[in-house]
């Protein structure tokens, strides 16, 4: 096992949790904190830009946060049930809407027309969330922690604390009234939670992680299992994919961050936190 990259900078998140972080553009990162404050960051040069905080709002930890696909608005989605929409020009609240519960995840779709969102009750939204009107309702069993659609948008990944992947076939959600939601496949192999699930650029692979420590890599369109990876002493709580496709980097409960080839399902790299836990 090789040693990580140094950091390149380190960003204080006030002394609590950071659930969310999303790069804005070249210079910007967005910052979802405990306290249900979202800080701005000039992330090159280690400096705070902005600070944004609901009026209204009762706190509680930003579990979510995206960008928009036209890079006009931060989606941030919280512990006081609240999915609320940042113009990023005037950084202000432009819209918000409720959820009856804390919503744990969001997802835009590729062409920003909807908004995926899921819950602790175990509920799957997606909106047409301009207007505000839900289009459609899915289903796991308990938490849904993690949402991601395919490339081409056809696709929704959603992974739970019931121990499963969903795909679904969404491709006609918002064409025509009540159009049917398929359930293409469901991915079992994890044990318990389900934490994290993404599909690599091309979206021929999906990527998931859990609550047994594994990072699991799968062929997207028969579900079949291409890599099992113990890659965690503890809790695998996120992934993502490289941009090239070649890698997913994994954080865990071990305070690990974790680079792996794919093809091979090799470590490349590990990287140990400053204050140990990763999520």
């Amino acid at each position: 096992m090789e040693s990580g990259p140094e950091p390149r900078v380190v960003l204080n998140g006030d002394g609590g949790p950071v659930w969310a972080l999303t790069f804005l553009d070249n210079e910007r990162l967005a910052m979802g904190l405990e306290s249900g404050v979202v800080k701005i960051w000039d992330w090159q040069k280690a400096t705070p830009r902005n600070s944004l905080e609901q009026k209204d709002s009762n706190g509680g930890n930003i579990w979510s946060a995206s960008m928009s696909p036209d890079g006009k608005y931060l989606m941030t989605a919280s512990d006081d049930s609240a999915v609320t929409f940042w113009n990023l020009r005037t950084m202000s609240a432009e819209l918000s809407f409720p959820e009856s519960v804390s919503t744990k995840t969001a997802a835009f779709s590729p062409d920003g027309r909807h908004l995926a969102t899921g819950n602790r009750n175990s509920k799957v939204r997606i909106w047409d969330w301009t207007g505000q009107v839900p289009l459609v309702e899915l289903r796991h069993r308990g938490t849904v922690h993690s949402l991601t659609y395919n490339p081409d948008g056809s696709r929704l990944a959603s992974a739970g604390s019931d121990g499963k992947v969903r795909v679904w076939n969404v491709k006609n959600v918002g064409v025509t009234r009540d159009a049917p939601v398929e359930l293409l496949m469901e991915l079992s192999e994890h044990r318990r939670a389900v934490y994290s699930v993404a599909y690599n650029p091309d979206g021929s692979k999906l990527a998931s992680s859990g609550w047994d420590g594994y990072v699991r890599i799968w062929d997207a369109a028969t579900g079949t299992q291409l890599q099992s990876i113990k890659g965690h002493d503890g809790d695998a709580w996120s992934v993502a994919f490289s941009n090239c496709g070649k890698w997913v980097a994994s954080a865990g409960s071990d305070g690990f961050v974790k680079v792996w080839e794919i093809e091979t399902g090799k470590e490349v790299f590990a990287y140990r936190g400053v204050a140990g836990l990763f999520m």
